[in-house]
């Protein structure tokens, strides 16, 4: 079956609507000394040098405090070093400088021209210019997740699996790898997964103290943002449908107890169906774009945001298969955040156009499963790789 290429005039339309959708977000920050999320990470790593309580920040408060683990902050500390606004155009970059690794990796995988279509649907998307305004380190973190799934596929399994391990105990959701590596039986992968993360851990404990880890974890437990339609999560729509959110989204029903039982239904459910449709044999492109999509759709901190962890395989099922579900997720996908929110507040809208991102997700994860490669497919010759990381 030979690949679908990608029209000019399509990929240069996205690529200018994410240029000026980013361009303004960095004209607002900057105009404004607006930071958003930034602010927080950055107190953070002050505080760091400063041998405050990481977490406990100036601009912290109930809701909003950094998420990421002490080790993570190591990471970032030299920014701590700088004023917020120098610490936010250098993060800026960083973020951009990573957009690029990702497409690189992508064009040694995808057939020519579907990189950059890919980059240009991220992009325009909330994927795009959500991570400039938030300046979260999803991309970042898909260069690494991206380099993993490249390195699994062309059977370098010990660096992939340490990588991904070292990603793992930064987001917690991708840990979703490691009950996938038992499944398949790679069981010295999986040694190495744990060895890396539990390492990087120790790192961090060495640098921080246990102190650092003990706050961590009290700030995970204040999770209270999934009802915003920025989540894909299950437990994101069940929150936006189930209760009186500050959001003002109007929900179909107040039953606030019944949202825990049904996400552990669904993520069941999920988890059964790649179960089911999996078994058959090991296909890493196919494996990984339903695990990273299922990823952000159990896990609490599922955002919109993080579809650029899923980009490579994704596209790389997509390039083999045909199916209406891959243009309904990006339809859905696209959608401005802006739009998820607007005209009247109605129940019907809460669960449809407020959820958009969600249904992405379930759309790509249904295209991926139910139109994924079948026996006697071959994975490098339909995805016309074109040469090895």
């Amino acid at each position: 079956m030979r690949p679908y290429r990608p029209p000019l005039i399509l990929v240069g339309a996205l690529l200018v609507t994410g240029a000026l959708a980013s361009g303004f977000m960095i004209w607002v920050t900057l105009t404004a000394n607006s930071y958003s999320d930034f602010a927080v990470h950055h107190d953070s790593a002050r505080a760091l040098w400063e041998g405050g309580d990481l977490y406990m920040t100036p601009g912290s408060r109930p809701g909003l405090q950094n998420r990421n683990p002490p080790h993570m902050l190591v990471l970032l500390s030299p920014l701590g070093l700088l004023p917020i606004r120098e610490a936010m155009v250098v993060w800026l970059a960083i973020t951009f400088v990573a957009m690029a690794a990702c497409t690189r990796l992508w064009a040694r995988v995808l057939p020519p021209g579907w990189a950059v279509f890919v980059f240009a649907i991220l992009f325009a998307s909330v994927a795009g210019y959500g991570n400039v305004r938030f300046a979260n380190q999803a991309w970042v973190t898909a260069v690494a997740v991206t380099w993993a799934w490249i390195a699994w596929r062309d059977g370098r399994h010990r660096p992939a699996a340490m990588v991904l391990g070292v990603v793992a105990s930064i987001k917690l959701f991708v840990l979703i790898v490691l009950p996938y590596l038992c499944w398949r039986r790679h069981w010295r992968a999986a040694a190495w997964f744990v060895a890396a993360g539990i390492g990087t851990t120790l790192v961090g404990v060495a640098t921080c103290g246990l102190g650092a880890y003990q706050s961590w974890l009290a700030t995970m437990h204040q999770q209270a943002w999934q009802g915003l339609p920025l989540n894909v999560s299950l437990l994101g729509t069940l929150t936006r449908a189930l209760e009186v959110h500050p959001s003002g989204l109007t929900p179909l029903m107040v039953r606030p107890s019944w949202i825990v039982p049904l996400w552990a239904v669904g993520c069941a459910g999920i988890v059964g169906w790649l179960w089911w449709v999996l078994r058959d044999r090991e296909d890493a492109d196919r494996d990984f774009a339903a695990l990273l999509v299922s990823m952000l759709l159990i896990s609490p901190a599922g955002w919109a945001y993080y579809f650029p962890l899923a980009a490579g395989p994704l596209a790389a099922t997509a390039v083999r298969t045909r199916s209406p579900l891959w243009i309904g997720g990006l339809i859905c996908g696209l959608l401005p955040y802006a739009a998820l929110s607007a005209g009247p507040p109605a129940a019907w809208s809460t669960v449809t156009l407020a959820s958009a991102y969600m249904w992405s997700g379930v759309l790509l994860l249904g295209a991926t499963c139910l139109n994924g490669p079948r026996h006697g497919d071959d994975q490098t010759a339909l995805t016309n790789r074109v040469t090895k990381v």
